[in-house]
């Protein structure tokens, strides 16, 4: 496994899907293979720049790669019974609006009409 630690300027990383893109670019020869880096986003100040720490099982691409600070290999050993703790984020990247009422006109989520008392 690899941590590596990657500095993004301001106008390449204004929102998590131009993130998610910079990042996909440090590994061009992984076609369309399924994105198995987890990252999270360490800060981010508007017009200087986002600081992220990324996991991946490969080593990223360093040629050309002016973001990249710096990495290391580990190796990870979990335990039996051993308690981990993690930071999730979802980003909501589609609207469901169909015919079952998962959206009202006012965009508001309704429950669906077997849920319903």
């Amino acid at each position: 496994m690899y941590l590596s630690k990657i500095i993004l300027p301001w106008h390449k990383a204004k929102n998590p899907y131009e993130i998610h893109q910079e990042l996909w670019r440090m590994f061009p020869d992984r076609g369309d293979k399924k994105r198995d880096f987890p990252f999270r986003v360490e800060k981010q100040e508007k017009n200087h720049g986002t600081i992220i720490l990324m996991q991946s099982d490969n080593q990223s691409s360093t040629d050309n790669n002016e973001y990249l600070k710096n990495y290391r290999k580990y190796e990870i050993t979990l335990s039996k019974g051993q308690s981990l703790c993690f930071r999730l984020r979802a980003n909501l990247i589609k609207t469901i609006n169909d015919e079952s009422g998962r959206l009202n006109r006012k965009k508001n989520q309704e429950m669906p009409r077997a849920f319903n008392s």
